[in-house]
C-alpha cells in the first residue's frame, strides 16, 4: 500500500530507479558492516528487505506501462517469470561464491552487481522515454511523473 502511493506520487521510474539505487548502498554496507554486530545487519538488512519488496512491486507497475492491455498480462507474466529464475540462480550463485572462500565482503559486493546492472537499465529506460525514443502504451496507467 505504501510504495503504491509512493509509486503514485514520484513516478514508478524514478522510484524503482531510487531504490535500486538506495539498494546498492545498502549491500556495500552490508560488507563493511557485517562484521561489527548484529543490530547493525538487523538494521540494514530491515531496511534493505523493504527497499528491494518496494523495488521489485515498482518494476511489476513499469513493466505494465509498456505493454499493450491486448497482450499486458503476457509481458508482465514474462518478466514474473524471469524474476522467478533469477531468485533460483541468485542463491546458487551466492553458494559458488561462498564455496570459493571468497571474503564476506566480497560476496556481499558482488551481489550488488544485479541493482547495479539494474540501475543501469532504468537509467537507460527513463532517458528514452523523456527524449521520445520509448514510449509507454497510450492506455497504460502511467505513474511516471
Amino acid at each position: 500500500m505504501v510504495t503504491g502511493q509512493i509509486l503514485r506520487a514520484f513516478g514508478s521510474h524514478r522510484v524503482v530507479f531510487v531504490e535500486f539505487l538506495a539498494a546498492i548502498a545498502l549491500v556495500t554496507l552490508l560488507a563493511f558492516f557485517y562484521s561489527r554486530g548484529l543490530l547493525p545487519i538487523i538494521i540494514i538488512t530491515t531496511v534493505l528487505g523493504f527497499v528491494v519488496q518496494g523495488a521489485q512491486a515498482g518494476l511489476n507497475a513499469l513493466v505494465a506501462e509498456f505493454y499493450p492491455t491486448s497482450i499486458r498480462s503476457t509481458g508482465v507474466g514474462w518478466a514474473l517469470g524471469i524474476g522467478r529464475v533469477g531468485a533460483i540462480i541468485g542463491p546458487i550463485i551466492g553458494g559458488i561464491m561462498l564455496s570459493f572462500d571468497m571474503p564476506i565482503s566480497r560476496t556481499f559486493l558482488m551481489c550488488s552487481v544485479p541493482a547495479v546492472i539494474a540501475a543501469i537499465a532504468i537509467f537507460t529506460m527513463m532517458k528514452r522515454v523523456r527524449s521520445g525514443i520509448a514510449k509507454p502504451q497510450d492506455d497504460a496507467p502511467i505513474i511516471m511523473n
